[in-house]
């Protein structure tokens, strides 16, 4: 998913014009998000929701991510097509009232940047704190004062059909978690905000310090907050030391060390995650019911999918490296002699790892969009 160059990730979109823009099906569903991103204040999201284009765009996300579904199960396909067609509707409204959370723009490689942006020897935040919020201090009422002309009855009953299919443990429910979570917990950021001044700018924060109060960034992903505080923080008595105990945060491994250019935050590949994709390719390898080609295939996707994730952790050459060589060794042992030439590439997860820092990008700014933009913020894998 990191590369569009092999193959095309949305045949069905077309192809690019002069302008770098997409076809006019997702050219126009563009335009009405960005629509909602500037007007959402003067818009009655129901009635956006029912546009031809967005119904029919939300039918073709389905078939793509989605295609076993899609031709086996038309019931459930049509549940994920309706989380689709409100996606696109409230996905504008998570970049433009929501900071701090991890909503649709974000990806694990941001992650890893924000962290390395946030733990520094100029920052000092070695300290950190894991919150889990109780389910039942989810709250998303407060969208109604931000949405005047919104049909409260409608909103209300979506979000609690999303909160519904959210309880699944499956692909679409996550889907469904990643729609409706990060507009939950909304009094909740607000008292961090007020106890550790998570949303102040840089000069907001140098007054809390020099009046020493606590002061931490942090991140919500779904129900969860990952907290980064200074030695302010530290005096509350439940904060962990990174320079002495690592932290996991999703499939990453934190810690803070010395290293050869000097001290500063290690971010490596959790080792559980490593040996469970081991144990699942060598499940889809040693299938024998099915073609080598076709093996070979899914064990590439699988890889291609975990470099994607793992992308930005910066320290996990060597693991990467090993994990490339016991996957290569696997598949001449096992596919090799049964492969024809022309069909013996392996896919390599260390050619995917990329140390630079970036940025949150806010494309509702720009005239036109590629398709990396639908393909990280439609994913149900960004998590």
């Amino acid at each position: 998913m990191a590369s569009t160059t092999a193959r095309d990730p949305f045949p069905f979109f077309g192809t690019k014009n002069r302008n770098g823009c997409l076809n006019v099906l997702t050219y126009q569903a563009f335009r009405t998000m960005r629509a909602v991103f500037r007007n959402f204040h003067a818009l009655d999201l129901k009635e956006v929701a029912k546009k031809n284009h967005l119904i029919e765009l939300s039918e073709r996300l389905t078939k793509y991510y989605f295609s076993g579904t899609a031709r086996k199960k038309p019931g459930r396909a049509e549940e994920i097509r309706e989380l689709y067609n409100l996606a696109l509707v409230l996905y504008p409204l998570q970049v433009r009232l929501l900071s701090r959370v991890y909503h649709c723009l974000w990806s694990p490689k941001l992650l890893c940047s924000w962290i390395r942006s946030v733990i520094n020897r100029r920052t000092r935040q070695f300290w950190f704190k894991k919150v889990v919020l109780p389910r039942d201090g989810a709250d998303f009422s407060w969208l109604y004062e931000r949405l005047p002309k919104m049909d409260s009855e409608w909103l209300e009953f979506q979000f609690l059909k999303i909160r519904t299919q959210g309880e699944r443990d499956s692909r679409p429910g996550m889907l469904a978690r990643l729609i409706s979570e990060p507009f939950l917990y909304r009094d909740f950021d607000l008292r961090m905000d007020e106890r550790y001044g998570i949303f102040r700018n840089v000069y907001q924060r140098q007054i809390r310090r020099k009046k020493r109060f606590p002061t931490a960034s942090g991140l919500r992903i779904l129900d969860t907050y990952y907290l980064f505080g200074d030695k302010r923080c530290a005096e509350e008595g439940d904060w962990i030391d990174l320079r002495e105990q690592p932290i996991e945060i999703l499939d990453f491994v934190i810690k803070y060390e010395k290293t050869r250019s000097g001290e500063g935050v290690v971010i490596t590949v959790n080792p559980t995650v490593i040996r469970d994709l081991m144990a699942e390719i060598r499940v889809i390898l040693e299938d024998s019911n099915a073609h080598p080609e076709y093996r070979l295939h899914l064990a590439n996707e699988r890889v291609r999918y975990f470099a994607y994730h793992v992308s930005g952790a910066k320290d996990a050459g060597r693991q990467l490296f090993d994990f490339d060589l016991w996957y290569t060794r696997k598949v001449r042992k096992i596919l090799l002699p049964a492969l024809p030439r022309a069909s013996r590439r392996v896919e390599l997860s260390r050619k995917y790892l990329d140390s630079k820092l970036v940025r949150l990008f806010n494309p509702f700014y720009e005239t036109s969009v590629d398709r990396n933009f639908f393909l990280q913020m439609f994913s149900p894998y960004r998590i």
